[in-house]
C-alpha cells in the first residue's frame, strides 16, 4: 500500500462527516499519514492475538475446574475481571498514552502477557483470579494500535468488521483444536502454552507499528473540550449495554441448551455454528459498511432478538435452536462494527471511539454478571429476559441519539 499523507494546513487530519446518500459515519481520508500494508498487518495480527483468550474461556476455565484449582463459582468472576481489565488496559493505552510511544509499551505488555500465560501452571484459587487481572490489562495494551487506527481510517465500521472477523476466525480454530492437541496431552496448562507462544510471535511485528500517528483533533469551528457530551458518553453507553446483551445471552446459550434436553455435542453444534456465523455477519458489514445505517441495522436487530429470546426462553429442539443460533450469531457480527458509527457520529473529534474497546470489554464483563443473577441451578431463561432489557436500552438511547436535533456542521 503507497503511503500517503494528508495536510490540512499545518496538521495533519481529516474531517469526520456523514455520507449523504446511506448516512454512514466516515472520514474523508486517513486522518494522518494513511497506514502501509505491514502496518495494517501488524495491528490487525496484534488486535486478533490480543482477544484469543475470549474464544477458549470456557473451555480453559471449565478445565481449571475439572481439575480443581478453580472452584465452579470462581468462573464468572474470572472471565469478568479480565474482561474489565481488558477494558482498562485499552483506555489507557489508547486514549491517555501518548500513540507516538505505543511500540514500546506494546512490546512490555506482550513480554507480561507472556509470563502471566506461563506462570498461570503454577497457580491456583484466587491466584488464578490475579493472574488473570494482570493479563487483561496486557492484552487491553496489545489491542489498543487496533483501536488507535480504527479511529484514524476513512471507514471505521469496515475495519471493526475486518478486525472483528479476523478474532472470530481465530478464536473458533483455536477452541476446536485445543482440547484435542495441546489440553489433551497438558490439560489447561497446554492450553496457556499456545496462547503464550502466539503472542510471542506477534512480539514480532512490534517494530512495523507506526513510530508516530496525528493526533486527533477538530476543527477550528469545533471547541475540543467538547468531545465528551451528554450525546457521546450516552452513544458509549450503547455500546456497553448492547455487548451486555450479546455476552450475557451467549455465555449461558449452553445452558440453555442443555436444558432444552441436547447433548454435550449438540450443544458444541449450537456454539460453533453461532460463533461461525458472527463471523459470516461481520464479513458482510464490512463489504457494505459504507452504505448502511446503524441505526436501520439496530432496529432489525432488536426486531429480531426480541423474537429470538421469546423463542429459544420456549426450549425448541436441536434444530430449532441451530436456526436460532444462526441468526443470533449473525446479527451479532453485522451489529458489533457498526457501533463505531454510532460514536463518532456523535463524536466527530473520535475522541470517545478510541475507549470502544474498553467499553465493549466492561459490556462483555457485565453481562455475564447481570444474567447470573437471574439463572437458578436447573433454569437459565432468566438469563436471556435480562440480557434482553440491556438492548432495549441500548436501542432507546440509539433512538434517542438518531432523532434529537443535530448540532451543524462545520464549514467545509
Amino acid at each position: 500500500m503507497r503511503r500517503r499523507t494528508y495536510n490540512n494546513g499545518a496538521t495533519q487530519m481529516a474531517v469526520a462527516g456523514v455520507d449523504e446518500k446511506s448516512g454512514s459515519t466516515h472520514a474523508k481520508a486517513w486522518i494522518g499519514q494513511a497506514p502501509s500494508s505491514s502496518q495494517i498487518f501488524a495491528f490487525l495480527l496484534l488486535g486478533t492475538t490480543a482477544l484469543l483468550i475470549a474464544g477458549v474461556q470456557p473451555v480453559v476455565l471449565g478445565a481449571l475446574v475439572d481439575e480443581a484449582r478453580l472452584s465452579a463459582s470462581a468462573v464468572g468472576w474470572t472471565v469478568a475481571i479480565e474482561f474489565v481489565t481488558i477494558g482498562i488496559g485499552v483506555a489507557i493505552a489508547s486514549s491517555v498514552w501518548d500513540p507516538a510511544k505505543i511500540r514500546g509499551r506494546v512490546a512490555i505488555a506482550a513480554v507480561v502477557l507472556i509470563v502471566v500465560d506461563l506462570l498461570i501452571s503454577r497457580l491456583t484459587g484466587g491466584g488464578i483470579l490475579a493472574d488473570r487481572a494482570v493479563a487483561g490489562l496486557a492484552e487491553g495494551v496489545l489491542v489498543a494500535p487496533a483501536a488507535i487506527i480504527i479511529a484514524r481510517a476513512p471507514t471505521p465500521a469496515r475495519w471493526a468488521g475486518i478486525l472483528l472477523v479476523l478474532q472470530g476466525v481465530a478464536q473458533f480454530v483455536l477452541a476446536a483444536v485445543l482440547p484435542g492437541t495441546a489440553m489433551k496431552a497438558g490439560g489447561a496448562d497446554g492450553a496457556f502454552y499456545v496462547l503464550a507462544a502466539a503472542v510471542a510471535i506477534s512480539l514480532l511485528v512490534v517494530p512495523l507499528l507506526p513510530g508516530h500517528m496525528a493526533r486527533l483533533r477538530v476543527s477550528a469551528v469545533e471547541h475540543p473540550q467538547n468531545s465528551w457530551t451528554l450525546a457521546s458518553v450516552s452513544s458509549l453507553f450503547s455500546v456497553f449495554l448492547t455487548y451486555a446483551y450479546f455476552i450475557g445471552a451467549f455465555s449461558y446459550f449452553g445452558l440453555l441448551a442443555r436444558q432444552a434436553g441436547l447433548g454435550l455435542e449438540q450443544v458444541g453444534n449450537v456454539i460453533a455454528l453461532t460463533v461461525a456465523t458472527s463471523i459470516l455477519g461481520s464479513a458482510g458489514l464490512a463489504m457494505v459498511a459504507q452504505r448502511v445505517h446503524y441505526y436501520t441495522i439496530a432496529t432489525i436487530c432488536l426486531c429480531v432478538n426480541v423474537g429470538l429470546i421469546v423463542f429459544i426462553t420456549s426450549l425448541p429442539d436441536y434444530r430449532s435452536l441451530l436456526l436460532a443460533g444462526t441468526a443470533f450469531g449473525f446479527f451479532w457480527g453485522i451489529f458489533t462494527p457498526l457501533q463505531v458509527a454510532l460514536v463518532i457520529e456523535n463524536d466527530r473529534s473520535r475522541r470517545t471511539a478510541l475507549v470502544i474497546p474498553g467499553v465493549q470489554a466492561l459490556g462483555a464483563a457485565g453481562g455475564p454478571l447481570l444474567c447470573s443473577a437471574f439463572v437458578t441451578q436447573g433454569d437459565a431463561r432468566g438469563a436471556f429476559a435480562s440480557a434482553l432489557v440491556c438492548l432495549i436500552g441500548a436501542f432507546a438511547i440509539s433512538t434517542w441519539l438518531h432523532f434529537r436535533t443535530k448540532p451543524a456542521e462545520p464549514a467545509q
